[in-house]
């Protein structure tokens, strides 16, 4: 199959194929509306002379009112996930404080813990996918700020029904009805973490949006 252009010249249909992957677009009109819109990046999404598409990301993440907010819930959290992992490369006197410290909120059971190089973790499998799902939700936040959490009470029904899958997993393996695995303790235990880690950078970029709206004034 060819086409026929002005001046006699022909295309054929891989030539065709290849001048409409290189023009420049970054997504279809369609996909801007459906999903884009909804997550806050129209403007990655349009075309500006003088603009490169990373300015308009960076434009998008960084300049906005309270953009340090998703920043600093990113770096307490995933400071905080990084401590519970790296047990096995601390001193012993900074690993038996760090597993110590975390025993007050992890039962630690050996059999339901992760090892590396079998050195045990901080945490279980169920708070180990808690904690790493903190800082990715942050992450999350950072791309999806036009999408706002539930405010007031709702927030309160909208983490204890996050934390069902986790309660469900735990009931039924008491109960006998089934035996749970570290994979399901990790998934259902990071499903609770990423609707926390939302809210937590949410309500740390209020705060730091707050501020600056009142320096301003």
């Amino acid at each position: 199959m060819v086409d026929v252009v002005p001046g006699g010249a022909s295309k054929s249909e891989t030539q065709v194929l290849k001048e409409k992957l290189s023009v420049p677009r970054i997504c279809s009109r369609q996909l801007r509306k459906r999903w884009f819109r909804r997550l806050g990046l129209l403007n990655f999404c349009e075309h500006t002379r003088g603009s490169t598409e990373w300015n308009l990301l960076k434009e998008n993440l960084y300049r906005s009112p309270g953009h340090s907010g998703w920043m600093i819930a990113f770096g307490i959290t995933f400071l905080l996930a990084a401590g519970v992992t790296l047990t096995p490369v601390y001193p012993e006197w900074l690993r038996a404080g760090v597993m110590e410290a975390f025993g007050f909120v992890c039962h630690q059971l050996p059999t339901r813990s992760p090892h590396i190089y079998d050195v045990q973790l901080a945490v279980c499998h169920r708070c180990m996918g808690i904690y790493w799902a903190l800082p990715a939700a942050a992450i999350l936040y950072a791309f999806t700020r036009g999408i706002r959490a539930l405010e007031g009470r709702r927030i309160l029904t909208t983490v204890l029904l996050a934390g069902i899958p986790a309660a469900v997993d735990w009931g039924g393996d008491v109960l006998g009805i089934w035996s749970n695995t570290p994979a399901s303790r990790i998934i259902t235990g990071s499903i609770f973490g990423i609707v926390a880690g939302y809210i937590l950078a949410e309500g740390i970029s209020d705060i730091v949006r707050d501020r600056k709206t009142k320096k301003a004034q």
